[in-house]
């Protein structure tokens, strides 16, 4: 079910990829959580790469030729292809939008966006650890175990944030290299 509904929040309009994902830590755990979460986010990155690139081709194409940023991600990832790819799939952007906008650039082979999906998938931990530790806060522990719960989610969020930021800084100082 986890799978299904990671599937479907993987392609726009549809929210809650995030949610979805700390979901499958609170059900799972971590690993399992993780896993699960992955497999879900791959296979609707996929799906949403291959509807956006073939049945809704004139769409995408719209967006990319409306878009100063697509046309420069377009020529940016022939150079670079999938080093920048896998930094872009890391990179703190919407999800299922993400997948809906490199499926519009050209340049961007199926293969090598599903590599760089799978490449970046370990970022899912960061969703499952903070659902497994809301887990554990809604057992019956003491007030002292919640607050390091908490404090563990926090500073998960705060990593998180900060490679966020750094990857995404890197992934721009990139694509203005190469324009």
């Amino acid at each position: 079910l986890m799978i299904a509904i990671l599937m479907v929040v993987s392609c726009p309009p549809v929210l809650g990829y995030a949610t979805s994902c700390t979901l499958c830590g609170v059900v799972y755990g971590v690993f399992k959580g993780w896993f699960v979460a992955a497999i879900g986010s791959i296979i609707g990155a996929a799906v949403t790469f291959l509807l956006y690139r073939f049945l809704l081709r004139d769409f995408a194409e719209r967006l990319l030729q409306s878009n100063k940023k697509f046309k420069a991600f377009n020529r940016t990832l022939e150079y670079d292809g999938l080093f920048l790819l896998f930094l872009i799939r890391l990179c703190p952007l919407p999800f299922s939008v993400s997948n809906a906008a490199l499926s519009a650039i050209s340049s961007v082979s199926f293969k090598n966006f599903i590599l760089a999906s799978i490449m970046a998938s370990p970022k899912i931990f960061s969703y499952t650890f903070s659902g497994a530790e809301l887990e554990a806060i809604g057992e019956n522990t003491s007030a002292s175990s919640k607050f390091i719960h908490v404090m563990y989610i926090v500073l998960n969020i705060i990593i998180t944030l900060s490679v966020a930021y750094y990857i995404y800084q890197r992934t721009m100082k990139r694509i203005a290299e190469l324009e």
